[in-house]
């Protein structure tokens, strides 16, 4: 269960850089891709970094105070919000794709945001189902964070790979 959270933590990070994307100024032009490429280049650091932070408290939770996970997920809950919010105020270009890969990954945010929360808050009273919604939320922002790397940056992700191996039979002599 802890390395399914720690792959979500690490995408719910990855997303959270992407928050950024785009920039407000005090313009209100439309950036062109080029200009939109920039920022979320720059802010897809900001994404990897919380994701690494999320796998990092999770798998370093073992032996810690319950006082402490609590306040920990809570930090993280709320730099996942503020990427959100960056991401938010970023404005696309003139993409109805990234546009729509976007407000998902706001939404994906938020949603990982109040997982991050419930975790926290669950820590408190030793109840641990509360990760397991992290890991099923992780779509949420796993999936736009990806689509957003491959249109924006044409970063197209690895497959992932299986630990599957080959069912073997034995017989008896």
């Amino acid at each position: 269960m802890r390395r399914a959270l720690s792959a979500l933590l690490a995408v719910v990070v990855a997303a959270v850089a992407v928050a950024g994307c785009g920039g407000s100024g005090s313009s209100n032009t439309v950036p062109s891709k080029a200009e939109y490429k920039q920022t979320y280049a720059s802010l897809n650091s900001e994404i990897n970094a919380l994701g690494l932070a999320v796998g990092t408290a999770i798998n370093k939770s073992s032996g810690k105070t319950n006082k402490a996970i609590a306040k920990e997920f809570g930090d993280l809950a709320d730099r996942a919000r503020a990427a959100a919010k960056k991401i938010d105020d970023a404005t696309p270009p003139a993409d109805a794709n990234i546009k729509k890969q976007q407000a998902a990954l706001v939404a994906g945010l938020n949603t990982a945001a109040d997982d991050l929360d419930a975790i926290s808050k669950a820590s408190a009273k030793k109840d641990f189902k509360a990760a397991g919604k992290l890991t099923r939320d992780n779509a949420g922002v796993a999936n736009p964070h990806a689509q957003l790397n491959k249109i924006v940056l044409g970063v197209v992700p690895a497959p992932v790979k299986t630990t599957t191996k080959p069912a073997t039979t034995t017989t008896a002599p």
